[in-house]
């Protein structure tokens, strides 16, 4: 069995195991996010998506803790490169659980990033796929997502539409005063529907 297999099967917290294995090779591992991945640049990765702020090692910490605690409601994938052990990819959905729907549950994909240097080995596309199927798994009837304008294509091929307007009131004034991505943002909301 490979090294990236034995990983996997350590690290996946079992549920998942399958799913992540899939997308995972000798030079890429995609797994759960970790207490330790401050360590391993997470933040830093993030940076090249978003503004992020000042994030100490123990306010992540903090954080993980917090996402963790219900372990139906976030899930946080990383893709680790085996060559120096960085987090250089990243994808997350979490759950709305609804009365609408009969009691049904939408998903919602947020932060898809890989590292600049690893663009090209298709990481990304293969965190869209393994969230995709997270969320079929755990039984969602939709997946939604924000995205700027000039990335609608790559959302498009994987199945996403453009479907309602969305709209943010932010509460804090750093956010108002800075945006909280590099780029124009789109409105839009792109859903998944499931197949009936």
């Amino acid at each position: 069995q490979s090294t990236w297999g034995i990983i996997i099967l350590m690290e996946a917290q079992g549920k998942y195991a399958d799913i992540l294995g899939d997308y995972s090779n000798d030079k890429y591992v995609l797994r759960m996010l970790k207490r330790d991945d401050y360590d391993r640049g997470y933040i830093d990765l993030l940076t090249q998506l978003t503004k992020v702020g000042t994030v100490t090692k123990e306010d992540f910490e903090k954080r993980w803790d917090e996402v963790t605690k219900d372990e139906h409601f976030y899930k946080i994938i990383v893709y680790e490169s085996t060559a120096d052990g960085k987090v250089v990819g990243n994808g997350m959905i979490f759950f709305e659980k609804k009365f609408a729907r009969s009691c049904g549950t939408a998903g919602h994909v947020e932060d898809i990033v890989v590292d600049k240097a690893h663009k090209g080995q298709g990481l990304e596309d293969n965190i869209m796929n393994a969230l995709r199927r997270i969320g079929d798994r755990e039984g969602a009837y939709k997946l939604v997502l924000d995205i700027p304008d000039a990335e609608a294509g790559f959302y498009e091929k994987h199945g996403y539409k453009k479907y309602e307007i969305h709209m943010a009131w932010y509460l804090s004034l750093i956010h108002i005063s800075e945006p909280t991505r590099q780029a124009e943002i789109s409105y839009a909301v792109f859903c998944l529907k499931k197949k009936k």
